[in-house]
This record gives structure tokens, sequence and C-alpha cells, in this order.
């Protein structure tokens, strides 16, 4: 039986987008590196593919695996010390016994705190309930739903069935197969995952590949520079500087987005903990004013343009500032707890470093939630801001034609 490509695309899906690409070497920082093992082939092994121990570059885990593989890893370095990583092997089943079957290993970190069992436990639901709606989409059937233990490890076990083509019969042979193993330790969430025809789910290399599989604690350290391989962003009127990671669809999803008038501009940007499903922001906005700002013209700006979207009428006295004067900027630094918002239930903790450079004033924003605050990863992106005022230029934007001014096919 041939190969699923529609569990295959779904599955991926569900991964980074960049699984399948050429060879690299594996490097930390921030950027995404795809590997491709394919040892030396000779014409005497060239169709065989031969189980073998593996190790994850990551640390996460150790596991029999296919020694013909493709690997995807994406280091997020969030502190001076501390990398979270996601991870991706995968390989196809060759062999005769075999045929049609591939198998994939996904981990991913957080960079918060040491899970808990609760929140262990409340992730892998989670993670289920991914996969069971996955299920309901395909108008699959689940056959397997269960919490195991993993040599002292929390588990979940599940096995998906679905008739991939809606012109046959939706007989055992027909149909296709997920079968998911799912594992936490405690900074890792690692899915472990063999598709295929449900003739051979339970044969015993595919038994075999979901025995072997050795969970370790811990998160990976790295004296790596900071923010190496990450992307420069310039504000649109050219006031400062921010740098994030690359693109990658576990931890950073999207670039930040822009906004300006001639006398303030602006970024967002959303950072994801894919472990314990949270979104962080770090916000940042510059204001050209007509004087040098002091500590009470940025108390008043914080507070009324910032802190009042989660705390109303709040005193200057309130807040405590620490000042810091470095190259010509002075810097002052601040945080609050909160009660988080409706739109916004994860936060509920804001934490400021606001720089002043001639009449400008440049509000670096943090946005983060408890299982974050001690992560250290405001101080990163704060760090790698550049703020540079006396770059500062306008455009004004273009203004559109109106809509019966365009061409007849430009309107429709």
């Amino acid at each position: 039986m041939r190969f699923s490509s529609l569990s295959y695309f779904l599955l991926l899906s569900l991964f980074t987008p960049t699984l399948f690409l050429s060879s690299n070497v594996v490097a930390q920082g921030g950027e995404s590196v795809p590997l491709e093992n394919n040892a030396n082939e000779t014409k005497a092994n060239k169709n065989e593919n031969k189980w073998e121990s593996h190790e994850s570059v990551t640390s996460t885990y150790t596991s029999k695996f296919l020694k013909k593989y493709k690997y995807n890893v994406f280091p997020f370095q969030f502190n001076n010390s501390d990398v979270a990583y996601s991870s991706e092997v995968y390989a196809k089943l060759d062999s005769e016994s075999d045929t049609g079957k591939s198998i994939f290993i996904h981990s991913v970190h957080t960079f918060g705190e040491e899970m808990s069992g609760k929140r262990a436990k409340e992730t892998l639901d989670r993670y289920v309930f991914k996969y069971k709606s996955m299920a309901k989409s395909l108008k699959g059937e689940i056959i397997k739903s269960e919490s195991e233990n993993h040599n002292g490890y929390l588990s979940r076990q599940l096995y998906i069935t679905y008739l991939e083509d809606k012109n046959k019969i939706s007989s055992f042979e027909n149909r296709t197969a997920i079968r998911i193993n799912l594992y936490a330790t405690n900074f890792a969430i690692i899915e472990q995952i063999v598709t295929g025809p449900t003739s051979d789910m339970y044969s015993y290399s595919v038994d075999d590949f979901f025995k072997s599989i050795k969970l370790h604690d811990g998160i990976a350290a790295s004296n790596a520079p900071i923010g190496v391989g990450w992307v420069a962003h310039t504000s649109p009127n050219n006031v400062f500087t921010i740098k994030t990671p690359p693109i990658n669809k576990d931890y950073t999803p999207k670039k930040p987005s822009g906004k300006a008038t001639k006398s303030r501009d602006r970024f967002i940007y959303e950072i994801v903990d894919p472990v314990v499903g949270k979104s962080i922001y770090y916000n940042t906005t510059s204001y050209k004013l007509n004087s040098r700002p002091n500590l009470s013209t940025a108390r008043e700006i914080l507070i009324s343009n910032h802190i009042s979207k989660f705390v109303k009428n709040l005193a200057g006295s309130e807040l405590s500032f620490k000042e810091i004067k470095k190259d010509g900027i002075t810097t002052y630094e601040t945080s609050i707890v909160v009660t988080p918002r409706q739109s916004l239930p994860y936060v509920s903790k804001l934490v400021y470093s606001i720089d002043v450079k001639n009449n400008f004033l440049l509000v670096k924003e943090f946005y983060t939630g408890i299982h974050h605050y001690h992560s250290g990863i405001e101080k990163t992106f704060f760090d790698l801001t550049e703020f540079h005022p006396e770059k500062y230029k306008y455009t004004p934007p273009e203004k559109e034609s109106p809509e019966k001014d365009k061409p007849k096919e430009e309107a429709e």
C-alpha cells in the first residue's frame, strides 16, 4: 500500500513547514536549521534503511530511528544561557514488511519555568484535544485514547483511523491510521508518531519504535552570542530597530506588525510558547515630542497610553522607576502586575524599559504571564533593540485613488 499523502500533509501542518529542506549544519541562536542524514550509500545498501539508536540534537530524547532521515531544528535562545528548541525528525519505512509507513518525532521546549505535574497534565490534555479535533475534521474514528506512565513520565496514547479515498468502501483494509504517543518532561513535549495503513500499525518494528524512546529532563544551555541569526526590523519612521527570531511555526509565527504617524511609530510582536499554549508580546512605541522628555513626561505617557489599557486611574506615585544613563540615552525601568484582560487572559505582568534621547521617547513594553516571569526573555528583546532617533524620517502614506478612478479590473 502507498504512503498516505493526506496524513503526511496533515501532520506536517501541525509542525514546522520547513521540514524537508536542503542539508545544513546544526547551529545555535535563532535560525531554523534543516539537517538531512543520508549515510554513504552503496549499491548493496541503497534500498535498506536500518534501525539504529538516535539521540536528539536537543538532548530531549533517545529513540530507535531509521538510519536515513530528515531533520529540522529551530533554536530559540531566549536569555544569555538557555535555549528552547523545536525539532522534527522524519523517515519513511521502505522495507518489504513496512511499505507505506512513515515515522515522526516532534519535540518542543517551553521557555518558561519548569512544568509541574499539573501543568504537564494540562498540556498533554491540550495536545490530545488537538488530535481529536483533527480526527473530527477527517470524519475519522478514535480507536484508542489512553493515559499512560512511561518510565516515570506522563504519557498519552492515541490511535486514529480515517478513510482517505472516499470512493472506497470504509473497510479496515482501506482506512489510513495515525498512531501517536505524547510525552511530557519537565520542560518539553514530545510527539512520537507513525502513519500509514491500518493493517501494519502494530507490527513488530512499529511497537519497538514506540517502546524504545527514552526521555531526558532539562533545557539546553548555550554560550553562543545572543541574537545570532535573528532578523532586524526598523520602525516605519526609522527611530528604532528591533531584532526578532526568524519565522517559526512553533515560537515566532509572524513578523512584527508596524504602523506610524508623524509623531509616533510602533511595532507589535507575538511570541508563542507552544508547550503551555500561551502568547506573550513585545511592543515598541516611539514618541516625537516638542522638547526632551523627563521622568515626569515618561510616567505620564506610560500611564495614559499603555498601562491604562489594564489599570484605570493609576496614580503616578504607585510606579517606582530605576534610572540608567549610558551613551547619551536615559533609560527608566519599571514593571507592574495587572489583572488580565478578557482579550489577553494570560497577560498578568507588564515590564517596561523607556529610552529618552533628544526630544524622542521609546517605550519598550513586554506583556508576560506567570509561567514566564523569571525567564529573562524581556531583557533579551530590550537589549537587542537599538534606539536611533537621529535617523528619524517620516514618509506620509500614499493616498489611494478613489475606487471609481481605478481601472475596472482593479476595482473588481
